[in-house]
């Protein structure tokens, strides 16, 4: 993300408490709730924010997690307004625990403008053990909205896939370069002034 990047939509977990499967209002400039789970089709043990009981959160107390799935399980973020802005990056870090294989996976993706298609991050799309805490991401999307969707699947008791610091962020089309694009306008409009 370049130096002008502006936080357009964010969430840690760390304003719920532990277990909690329910979404708050906290980024408020798009009405309703920050996000959604859908677990029809599963039976998993749990898909919620976790604390550091089952396993090491990637970031701060909390993490989005789900254990054990038995079918896939979706986040879903609100929709949320990007027409203000250009140049729109999005990224999500996770990782997993447990014995992941062939047909477990965590799949990473956004949808531009509601239009119904999905599509994977940058390294947005990971089955079998990780090494460690992988980032997925995009950048130089356009358009007046964006969603985006954490599809996972496990199936065995010691498996897990989290989640966390999932991040909306882009350049504002109101800005400019303050080194030289503004100064130069307030210049001008001061030697305006004098005329």
């Amino acid at each position: 993300m370049n130096v002008y990047a502006t936080t357009i939509w964010s969430e840690d977990f760390e304003s719920y408490t532990d277990n909690s499967t329910v979404a708050s209002d906290n980024n408020t400039t798009d009405i309703g709730v920050d996000w959604g789970i859908n677990t029809s089709g599963a039976s998993p043990d749990y898909f919620r924010v976790e604390n550091n009981f089952w396993f090491t959160p990637i970031t701060g107390d909390k993490s989005f997690a789900g254990k054990e799935t038995d079918g896939e399980i979706v986040w879903t973020t609100e929709s949320v307004d990007i027409s203000g802005y250009t140049n729109i990056a999005v990224s999500i870090n996770y990782g997993e625990q447990g014995n992941q294989n062939g047909g477990d996976y965590i799949i990473i993706q956004y949808e531009v403008n509601g239009n119904g298609t999905w599509m994977t991050l940058g390294n947005g799309s990971h089955s079998n053990d990780m090494g460690g805490v992988e980032s997925a991401s995009t950048t130089g999307l356009s358009g007046t909205s964006i969603r985006l969707r954490v599809r996972i699947d496990c199936n065995d008791n010691d498996e897990i896939w989290f989640f966390d610091d999932v991040l909306i962020a882009g350049t504002s089309a109101l800005s400019c370069d303050p080194c030289y694009s503004c100064l130069l306008y307030t210049s001008d409009a001061a030697d305006d002034s004098l005329r």
